[in-house]
Formats: structure tokens, sequence, C-alpha cells
């Protein structure tokens, strides 16, 4: 029996120099395997305390070191150490529901009247929305009666490439300096009269004509044309730019004006013939009832027309179109019969008056 006491009593001195010793090694340097072990110890020295206290009881030993010989305040600090950290539970997050896009809003069919009460049919209004909504490409389009008294577009003032559009203009400036005397047509620029240029610019479009022209005579006169006009994108910028739909109507009504003033005389019906038999004409196969005086633009992302559509009964009107981003007409036959129709109605409606 005394053997077995003494085993145990040198067992607890072990244990309590490990206990001590531990005790000064920081805590932070004990990998997490290890701190299982460390609460062992702990539990171990406990079991062996009350070992010790149960065999005092029946023999005198000489005094040994227990867990009562370290201060509260080193236990606390030993049982700080050694005990694992508690489990930090995560508060349970469920995420925002993710929200929907939300498309943009579709700009509406712009359309005024002056100086009536007219309002197109509800059904025909539908239907050009619905053209609009299924555009493929950002596409605009103005309309505007030759009496001013009604217009009518989409994207009027979205800024499109006008391509050969400009060439429009470039033509009223040297017909209104024409009409003017001072240039001649007769006079050559490259061996070629001014002219003949004029011709091959706005029949074929060619647009060698154009730049030559447009060197000659220089970018800026041409631009203060289109400025006095009242057109405030409308301007030639390096070889070509950028304008709206509505400042070429407005271009147009210009072009208009001076062809049908007198003082333009041969200048003026000359101008108009070579826009009426200019190529590629596409409005005047959609609406071959018409006779449409017109100029094409187009590149591998533009498609731009411009013209007058002259009615033998009913108010004729400027209309203009451009899309960005494909060089295909697009919805312009769709476009294009629509706002006809809408000018029907419009028709009907002044004769009713």
């Amino acid at each position: 029996m005394k053997k077995i006491i003494f085993v145990l009593i040198t067992s607890v001195i072990l244990l309590s120099a490990c206990i001590k010793n531990y005790d000064a090694v920081p805590v932070s340097n004990f990998p997490p395997e290890e701190i299982p072990k460390a609460i062992y110890i702990e539990t171990t020295l406990e079991t062996a305390k009350n070992i010790t206290e149960e065999s005092t009881e029946n023999t005198t030993a000489e005094p040994v070191t227990t867990t009562e010989d370290i201060s509260e305040t080193e236990q606390v600090i030993i049982k700080k150490q050694i005990s694992p950290p508690e489990p930090v539970t995560e508060p349970l997050t469920i995420p925002a529901p993710i929200p929907e896009p939300v498309p943009e809003p579709i700009q509406k069919f712009m359309f005024t009247v002056m100086n009536s009460d007219f309002t197109p049919s509800e059904y025909l209004i539908n239907d050009i929305n619905e053209i609009i909504k299924n555009d493929t490409f950002r596409t605009g389009f103005y309309l505007k009666s030759l009496d001013g008294n009604i217009e009518m577009g989409h994207n009027i003032t979205e800024k499109y490439s006008y391509d050969s559009t400009i060439k429009t203009a470039v033509a009223l400036y040297l017909y209104k300096e024409v009409a003017e005397n001072r240039i001649d047509l007769n006079e050559y620029i490259n061996d070629e009269t001014i002219g003949g240029l004029i011709s091959r610019m706005l029949i074929t479009s060619d647009s060698d004509a154009y730049l030559i022209l447009r060197n000659h005579f220089g970018k800026e006169k041409i631009n203060a044309l289109t400025k006095s006009l009242g057109c405030k994108t409308f301007t030639i910028i390096n070889d070509w730019g950028t304008e709206t739909p509505v400042d070429a109507g407005i271009l147009w009504e210009g072009v208009y004006k001076f062809c049908n003033d007198d003082r333009s005389g041969e200048i003026g019906k000359l101008f108009m013939n070579q826009l009426l038999t200019s190529h590629w004409n596409f409005i005047g196969d959609i609406l071959p009832q018409y006779s449409v005086a017109h100029k094409y633009g187009q590149t591998n992302s533009v498609f731009a027309q411009n013209c007058f559509i002259f009615k033998e009964v009913g108010n004729s009107y400027i209309f203009t179109y451009y899309t960005s981003g494909g060089r295909e007409p697009n919805n312009l036959s769709q476009v294009v019969t629509t706002l006809d129709e809408i000018m029907k109605e419009y028709d009907l409606y002044l004769e009713n008056q």
C-alpha cells in the first residue's frame, strides 16, 4: 500500500512541474491539435488530487505540491490558456433577392399638329409605335408637311452619320452662289466643270466629285449656310459628320424654298430635276404613286434617305430617315407607308373643315 501511495505522490509532483513549465509557454505557441492534450493534463491533475486526499487520511507523507498550492489567479490563467476557443456561430444571412432588370423606356412616336385639332386614328398610332418597338437598329425619322402645319417623327434630335445626304447641302450652297452670279457652272476644276461635278455628286452620289467641290470652296462656307437655315448639328467636320433627322428636314425646307423662288429661275428647276432623277430612290419604289425627289446615303453601318414626296392631291411633305448599325433599309417601308396613311387622314380632315 505504501508503494502505491508513493507512486501516486511522485506522479502528482511530476504533473505539477509539467503544469508550471507549461504555464510559462504562451498558448499561441501550441498548435491547435495539442490543445486536447492540455485539457487532459488538467483532468489528470484533478484525479490525482482526489486520490492523494483519500490516501493521506490513512498515512502520513511528506507535503506534496497540488493545485491548491497554485494561486487562484494562476489557475484562471492556465484554464484560459488551455481551454479551446468557443465555436463562433456565424449569423445566418439570407442574400437579398437580385432585382429584375428594368427595361429602358421605349420612346413613343412624336406627333404634333399646328393650327388644327387633327388627331390620327388610334390604330395608326399603335401601328407606328409597334414598328418603333420592334426596330432592329437605332432608327430616326422626321416628316413635315410643306405647308408647315403638321410634324411627326421618332428620335428626331438623335445624331446620325449623314453620309452622302450632305451632298444636298453642298449643292444648295453652290446653286445659291450661281443664282447670285458669284459662281459660273462652266468654270473648270481639275479638268471638269463645276456643273458637271454637281451633277455627278447628286445623280450618281459620286464622292470624288463631292470632295473636289468641298475642298475647292471650303467646308466653312457650307457650314455657314446650314447654320443660317437654322440647322444646329448639320455641319461638315472632316470629310463627313453627323446630323439629326429634324436638321435634315430644315435643310430640305431650304432646298424647297430655293427651288420655288422666282429669283432662282432655271437654276432652281435644274436642282429639283437632279433630285428627281437621283439614283437609288428607295422611297420612290415604296410609293410609286407619288413623285419623289431625294438624296440617298449608305455605308456599312448607315442607311439614310432625305426626300420630297409630291402628291397631286393633298399635302406634299418632307421626309428624312436614318439608321445606325446596318446598311439595310430596315423598317423603311413600314414607316413610310404608315406615315403616308396618317397624311391621307390629315388630307380628309382638312377637306371636311
